[in-house]
């Protein structure tokens, strides 16, 4: 955990950014949306607010990956009272070939 104090002195803390071969790590918009799909493969599955907690994103981000999920056919909205969405087959086919990609690499 880093803290900035500002010429105000208002104290911010941030987390410290993940170095790998002194390159700041970051996802790639590919590793989110598998991350969403993983979270909404439950059968009742996910409302938007469990998607943002649980992969770590702002709303904006999701809202934006849940529609491009959308649109590719691997996210579904499914019918009730509040706005859910459910992995497709597409979806839970996109994850499994994702992880045999990851595997190659490690």
């Amino acid at each position: 955990m880093i803290t900035i104090t500002t010429t105000s002195n208002k104290k911010y803390k941030y987390h410290k950014p993940k170095y790998v071969c002194g390159i700041v790590k970051r996802r790639c918009e590919e590793e989110m949306m598998i991350r969403i799909l993983e979270i909404s493969k439950c059968a009742e599955g996910a409302n938007v607010t469990k998607i943002v907690y649980s992969a770590n994103l702002n709303f904006k981000s999701a809202s934006f990956l849940i529609e491009k999920l959308l649109k590719f056919g691997m996210l579904e909205k499914v019918n009730g009272k509040d706005a859910r969405y459910r992995t497709t087959d597409k979806g839970l086919k996109a994850i499994e070939k994702f992880r045999d990609f990851s595997k190659m690499f490690k």
